[in-house]
């Protein structure tokens, strides 16, 4: 939903192939309803619409109650459109990825694999710890290995953020050192996003061109290598740490010239 005319929202859905509805609201009236009016562009700005809200999203049930949002602060961030629903309803996601070994067995999904630059998704990392078996949770100390889960990022990748929400584990007293540690067990889920690095569309500015395209990032067929880290203890034994590498397939669309 954008202050724009049904006109221009009419064009916009046709250069861009959107499949689903979109909503004009000239003045900004229903922004203003849902308090999210951006204060900071004067009524009479050259070329802005009025009731420009901050960019977001709303997950609404069918009585207009508010299931889920999501808000960046920038219009260059936003989350892919299917993040909410996702992380609101779970199913089942994108294809996703097994890895595992005889303690332990991971299900890797995400809400979509078709971004644009900029944009979020969400992962699911449903784990089941075979019995008898625990984790470390993410507060244990040296020289033991918490659970977790990272991506690789850098200057050359297409991954600018991520942020996973790790369980904290029961503090559970180890009959084989005396040690009360933070342990995982049983079936459990780490909830996480992540943002891929944003990337501008060409310049109308020829002197700006150059600049522009030193920017871009890569578009199509990508992949988002990750690696997920354990160690696996029991009551009487306490293994190695475990790195497990696995890969997601994302597709990055392209800059649509208007």
């Amino acid at each position: 939903m954008t202050p724009d005319s049904v006109e221009i929202l009419a064009e916009f859905s046709r250069c861009h192939e959107v499949g689903y509805p979109m909503l004009s609201d000239v003045g900004g009236v229903v922004v203003e309803q849902y308090g999210i009016l951006n204060p900071n562009i004067p009524p009479d700005a050259a070329g802005q619409r009025q009731g420009l809200p901050f960019p977001g999203h709303f997950l609404l049930a069918p009585d207009g109650s508010v299931l889920g949002k999501a808000f960046s602060g920038d219009l260059r961030h936003r989350p892919g459109g299917t993040l909410l629903v996702f992380e609101h309803f779970g199913g089942s996601g994108e294809p996703g990825v097994h890895i595992g070994t005889r303690e332990l067995q991971a299900d890797i999904t995400c809400s979509n694999a078709r971004l644009f630059p900029g944009q979020e998704l969400s992962l699911r990392i449903g784990l089941h710890i075979e019995p008898e078996w625990h984790l470390y949770g993410p507060a244990v100390a040296s020289p033991y290995v918490p659970l977790s889960i990272q991506f690789e990022a850098g200057e050359d990748s297409v991954l600018a953020e991520q942020s996973f929400d790790v369980p904290a584990g029961v503090p559970v007293t180890l009959p084989s050192s005396g040690e009360t540690l933070p342990l995982l067990s049983g079936s459990l889920e780490v909830k996480g996003r992540l943002r891929l690095r944003w990337s501008p569309p060409a310049s109308r500015f020829p002197e700006m061109a150059a600049a522009v395209r030193a920017r871009q990032g890569p578009t199509g067929d990508q992949r988002l290598q990750g690696t997920l880290r354990f160690q696996a203890c029991s009551d009487s034994v306490c293994l190695p740490p475990v790195a497990l590498g696995f890969s997601l397939p994302i597709f990055i669309e392209g800059h649509v010239a208007v």
